[in-house]
């Protein structure tokens, strides 16, 4: 097949040498013959392009340089210059040594750590652009450099403004296995789904492969809009639960599920790397890990149940105290638990026995009933477990 042939220079740009080719274009390094330094020189194939689109494609890579000059951080690779050469539109991007996060997984599994650090970097550089007003549309390990143990997101060539979405009707642009439940469905593409690529790039970290494939990409659009993904630990039994319902989190399949910002999965992933120390008292955040964490697991039978009712009633403002009294006078041992409690020396300044749930409710709190009530039934679901596991033996 005929090819074009390689250019030997670009504007003031010196070519040293093919970097990459694809669908779209080519990638130089090239020798920035003023400022005497190495660069990445990105052009935009038209070749099969009608003559009269071809302005139009030029003109979106020269509006890509416009969204991405906007970008200077550490995580992201920084764009210098932008151009035509004849008909052919051309970026120029810092050259950045090093392999990308595909060839990276590709060498093996990255550990768990590592890639939790990783994810944090690119993180850094999506929240960034989102303060900017910017969604990337395509963060994937492919589009990820490694440079030591700094990782920086390249190719904002589908980025986009976020006040000037597509119309609904415009073509899908982004890598199938890496789009959004809700982007496939047609809506809107929103900074959550670039959350949602972000994990989908850890579970492609952790586990070596990624969450879906298929023979096709319309298979692919179709697991990833309807099929619910095996949790990482079933592909990689090192994978812990604490990283198995993150990951799950950023993957769900409504993006209110997911996390609220990059920030807020920045913080939970730097939590996951240095956990704050147990306290008696389980945390919100504590108990919704639980409650994911029955969702996958097959160790909370019945109990899931009670305490999802328990949780339910006492995070909802319009429930009624009978109702979550309910919820507890359904489990006696846990009833006469919660009783005993509210009878003890720290509760003595209410006077008299308190007998029923429902007053119970009114002097501890919801807040601390749904605490109480979910540590006493933790606590003996582990202690069963244990005296279980001590029989056997």
């Amino acid at each position: 097949m005929f090819r074009t042939p390689e250019p030997t220079r670009i504007g003031r740009f010196q070519i040293l040498r093919t970097l990459g080719r694809g669908g779209q274009g080519e990638v130089y390094l090239a020798e920035d013959t003023q400022l005497k330094r190495r660069v990445a020189i990105k052009t935009l194939t038209l070749d099969g392009v009608a003559v009269e689109d071809r302005a139009g494609r030029a003109q979106a890579l020269l509006d890509e340089a416009l969204i991405v000059g906007q970008l200077s951080h550490p995580n992201i690779v920084t764009l210098y210059d932008a151009g035509l050469e004849g008909q052919t539109p051309w970026l120029v991007f810092e050259y950045v040594e090093g392999k990308t996060l595909s060839a990276t997984i590709k060498d093996g599994v990255v550990p768990s750590m590592r890639a939790a650090d990783i994810a944090i970097q690119i993180l850094k550089a999506v929240g960034f652009a989102h303060s900017k007003g910017v969604v990337h549309r395509d963060i994937k390990p492919a589009n990820v450099m490694i440079n030591g143990d700094t990782a920086r997101v390249m190719d904002f060539g589908i980025a986009q403004a976020i006040q000037t979405q597509p119309s609904p009707d415009a073509p899908f642009v982004g890598s199938p296995a890496y789009m959004a439940p809700e982007y496939i469905d047609g809506k809107p593409y929103t900074e959550k789904s670039d959350l949602f690529a972000v994990g989908m790039s850890l579970y492609e970290m952790v586990t070596g492969k990624p969450a879906v494939t298929g023979k096709d990409p319309y298979q692919i659009l179709h697991q990833v809009a309807n099929e619910p993904f095996a949790p990482p630990s079933h592909v990689n039994t090192e994978i812990d639960e604490r990283l198995d319902d993150l990951i799950l989190k950023a993957l769900a399949k409504d993006p209110a599920a997911r996390f609220d910002s990059a920030a807020h999965m920045e913080d939970a992933l730097l939590c996951y790397l240095s956990p704050e120390p147990v306290t008696a008292e389980p945390s919100q955040g504590t108990l919704d890990f639980l409650l994911r964490r029955m969702r996958y697991k097959s160790d909370f039978p019945a109990l899931s149940t009670t305490m999802g009712a328990v949780n339910r009633s006492a995070a909802s403002e319009t429930e009624r105290v009978t109702q979550l009294s309910n919820s507890i006078l359904k489990d006696f041992a846990l009833t006469n638990k919660l009783l005993k409690l509210v009878n003890s020396a720290s509760y003595s300044q209410y006077g008299g026995s308190i007998s029923t749930v429902s007053r119970a409710v009114v002097i501890m709190g919801f807040d601390n009933v749904r605490n109480v009530a979910i540590t006493l039934m933790l606590f003996e679901h582990l202690q069963n477990k244990s005296q279980a596991a001590r029989c056997c033996w």
